[in-house]
């Protein structure tokens, strides 16, 4: 889900990515879920598990079109994932490839080009 969407669903007020982390853990227990992740636009991503929580962020783009940017996401994720990469890792290329969507017009589209270039700039840290 994307910032917004969770101030509207859970009433979560997400003055820091810090406090998004610790409202997302809250939801995570009340709701017995393994993987929280949170796009916050510009400021990147939050993601959590049972174990660790992350923020990932790339370098910030001229944005040509925003649309799209959480769908790369979440399919990155899921791509990388799948390939068997860590968690930090797979957020690495999710926040590269949420970067390079909104330097195109259309809709979650993207270069590899692009992806690669910023995602030797992007950077995962634990919160």
């Amino acid at each position: 889900m994307n910032r917004e969407e969770m101030g509207d669903t859970f009433g979560v007020i997400d003055e820091t990515l810090v406090q998004m982390a610790q409202a997302a853990c809250t939801l995570q227990a009340d709701l017995d879920l393994n993987h929280v992740v949170i796009t916050c636009g510009r400021d990147g991503i939050v993601a959590l598990n049972h174990e660790d929580a992350w923020h990932a962020v790339a370098p910030l783009q001229q944005a040509v079109n925003a649309a799209g940017a959480g769908d790369a996401v979440s399919a990155a994720l899921v791509v990388r994932l799948s390939a068997g990469d860590s968690w930090e890792n797979a957020l690495r290329w999710a926040a590269a490839t949420s970067a390079a969507v909104v330097l195109t017009p259309g809709t979650a589209d993207c270069h590899m080009k692009d992806i690669l270039r910023i995602f030797q700039e992007t950077v995962v840290r634990r919160l």
